[in-house]
């Protein structure tokens, strides 16, 4: 997220709540799959052997829909796991670089009179 200083911080706790939202919601998306796509052309006579196909082809249609956006959260928020999760390691990497660093003590232009000679 931006910072109101206009700075990227992210905030893994954050990341992975909005991952829980998404995952319960392509949970519940997917919960509206239909069973089955298919009418029974009988059970209507005459008019449902008509209109069956088209019924038939719009329910596959509808339930190829719901599978796709389910899956679709479902990636959605698995890439933002693995993109908090890389975004951890980035910074305990540039972290550990840092105190890696050794930086002299004192002033560097003073002699320090304790120092052997």
């Amino acid at each position: 997220m931006v910072t109101g200083a206009g700075a990227f911080r992210v905030d893994p706790d954050v990341v992975g709540i909005q991952c829980g939202v998404l995952d319960d919601l392509a949970e519940t998306v997917s919960a509206l799959e239909p069973s089955h796509t298919d009418l029974d052309t009988e059970a209507y006579g005459m008019a449902g052997r008509l209109f069956a196909s088209s019924a038939t082809r719009a329910m596959r249609s509808g339930a190829y829909g719901i599978r796709a956006l389910s899956r679709s959260l479902a990636e959605l928020s698995s890439d933002a796991k693995d993109a908090a999760g890389e975004y951890l390691r980035g910074e305990l990497a540039t972290v550990q670089l840092l105190t890696a660093i050794d930086v002299p003590r004192g002033d560097p232009f003073v002699e320090d009179p304790a120092a052997p000679r």
